[in-house]
């Protein structure tokens, strides 16, 4: 979706749902599409994922952060806001999956050294180990005998 359209999108769905006083921006998160700040009473979407994602997710991500906004900073994603996010027309889940939801091509392939699954990361850390070998082996909990190995793109 192009900005213009998305920033036009959002303040529309401001005012339709009487958010008044709050802000709307883009950012430059690339591993989250929304947030909403209650200090600055600021939402702000992923510029980079507005731009690769259909309207209808970025109006979904939208309306996600609006119901936030609604609720007030102690529900979360609880039974409190689930409810106001349907009611105002998002599906009132916690994240999109990577299936769901086109993301950049990381700087990086990082590869398992156990089970040689590759996967993009847009940036390099030290002492990370594969998510689904720790899973499998090691009960969910880090193990440095699966770590990842980065390669350049």
């Amino acid at each position: 979706m192009n900005l213009q359209s998305a920033q036009i999108l959002a303040l529309q769905l401001f005012e339709k749902h009487s958010l008044l006083g709050w802000k709307f921006k883009f950012d430059r998160a690339h591993m989250r599409f929304g947030c909403c700040n209650f200090g600055t009473k600021t939402i702000s979407i992923s510029k980079v994922l507005t731009e690769l994602n259909s309207p209808a997710k970025v109006r979904d991500t939208i309306l996600h952060e609006i119901a936030h906004a609604l609720v007030g900073k102690r529900n979360a994603h609880n039974l409190r806001w689930k409810t106001k996010a349907r009611e105002i027309g998002c599906r009132a889940e916690r994240c999109y999956s990577r299936e769901e939801v086109q993301i950049p091509r990381g700087k990086y392939t990082a590869s398992c050294l156990n089970c040689g699954k590759n996967f993009q990361v847009l940036r390099k850390r030290g002492g990370v180990s594969c998510r689904d070998c720790c899973k499998k082996f090691n009960h969910g909990k880090y193990s440095p005998r699966f770590l990842i190995n980065f390669l350049e793109n």
